[in-house]
């Protein structure tokens, strides 16, 4: 079965088997994204994310239909299922590594991927709804960067003051 490996924090990267994949327009590349994270969505709530209130309801439905093909003819046609007609989900047989799944781990002490906000520098143009989205992201994984970045630091500085405290105890004796 296939591997998909994203990269969300930072620019953004989608690998399939180890070699990037371009989409060629930026919804599908949204639409991708947004699955990544969510898991699975309603289509008309996807549509509504992706293409925004397009007064045209006919275009936005020939717009996810073309995005869906194009997503499915780069990674292949079982790549969307879903579990109902109105439910889109990317097929749970694949393989996924989402960084932020690691950086979600409250273990973690490697901060060494953390390559940027989540998928910096990406947007759609005229689309407050997915945007919106992504600066929540963007400032959900910033925050708990922070977070994790001030409890290693306290780790450390208490190992530290343990250790000077230990080194003071040695040299006065």
């Amino acid at each position: 079965m296939q591997k998909i490996t994203a990269e969300l924090l930072g620019s953004g990267r989608i690998l399939l088997d180890g070699k990037q994949v371009n989409l060629p327009f930026k919804q599908a590349e949204a639409l991708v994204y947004y699955l990544l994270v969510e898991k699975e969505t309603f289509r008309p709530k996807l549509a509504d994310i992706i293409w925004g209130d397009s007064a045209d309801e006919h275009k936005v439905q020939s717009n996810m239909r073309n995005a869906i093909y194009v997503i499915r003819r780069e990674f292949g046609r079982d790549f969307l299922v879903g579990a109902s007609k109105n439910v889109i989900q990317i097929n749970p047989e694949i393989r996924i590594d989402l960084d932020i799944d690691r950086f979600n781990d409250k273990n973690l002490t490697d901060f060494s991927f953390y390559a940027g906000d989540f998928l910096e520098n990406f947007y759609l143009k005229d689309n407050e709804y997915y945007n919106e989205w992504l600066l929540n992201n963007r400032q959900h994984y910033r925050g708990l960067l922070q977070e994790r970045l001030k409890a290693e630091t306290r780790k450390r500085l208490a190992a530290y003051e343990k250790l000077s405290d230990g080194i003071r105890q040695a040299t006065a004796g």
